[in-house]
């Protein structure tokens, strides 16, 4: 975790966004780094499972891998997290 204010509930309109990677074989040996708002916020590897939380509003997720062995790889998604969501 590399922003520890993600961590915690700190407000009761953030919303709960859990993050979750497959167990597989292929790519288990790959870390991938979790971008929110361009702010690097944690790495998640083989059958992990990361909960943030966060204020209500508009979001742009960033997933990106790359090194060694591992493919370079990025990819984003767009979201609007409203209040208490989860």
């Amino acid at each position: 975790m590399y922003n520890q204010n993600y961590l915690k509930k700190q407000t009761p309109e953030q919303a709960k966004v859990t993050f979750s990677r497959d167990k597989g074989f292929l790519g288990s040996g790959c870390t991938h780094d979790m971008y929110v708002n361009n702010e690097k916020v944690f790495s998640i590897r083989s059958n992990e499972i990361a909960t943030i939380y966060l204020e209500p509003k508009y979001y742009i997720f960033r997933l990106e891998t790359g090194g060694g062995m591992c493919p370079n790889i990025a990819t984003s998604q767009e979201t609007e997290v409203k209040p208490g969501q989860r």
